[in-house]
């Protein structure tokens, strides 16, 4: 996922349990995960107070669609939406590849 789309607090998608491991929170936006921004792992939390996320996502859909072929879809705006394929070449597919976590396309 390239991007978030928000950064919701006060559990918007619910309380967890267990632990709350990392408080203070400091990303640049770069970081290859949480672990990797500057953060506390002493607390004054309750689970009231766990973060979410709403992430940019694409996925792949259609007869015979697989985890690395299908229909290109994305999700904006709070909708699911099929991506047209007027200019779509190679670069793109490239791009979209990359966004699901390959490292280049085969085809477009």
């Amino acid at each position: 996922y390239p991007r978030a789309l928000s950064a919701p607090g006060r559990a918007t998608y619910g309380r967890g349990t267990g632990p709350i491991l990392i408080d203070d929170v400091r990303c640049r936006g770069s970081e290859a995960g949480l672990q990797n921004c500057s953060f506390t792992s002493r607390h004054d939390c309750d689970h009231g107070e766990d973060a979410s996320v709403s992430c940019a996502t694409i996925r792949l859909r259609g007869e015979n669609a697989t985890h690395s072929q299908g229909r290109v879809e994305i999700y904006q705006n709070g909708v699911w939406g099929t991506v047209c394929d007027d200019d779509w070449d190679m670069n793109d597919a490239t791009v979209a590849c990359r966004q699901l976590g390959y490292s280049h396309a085969l085809s477009a």
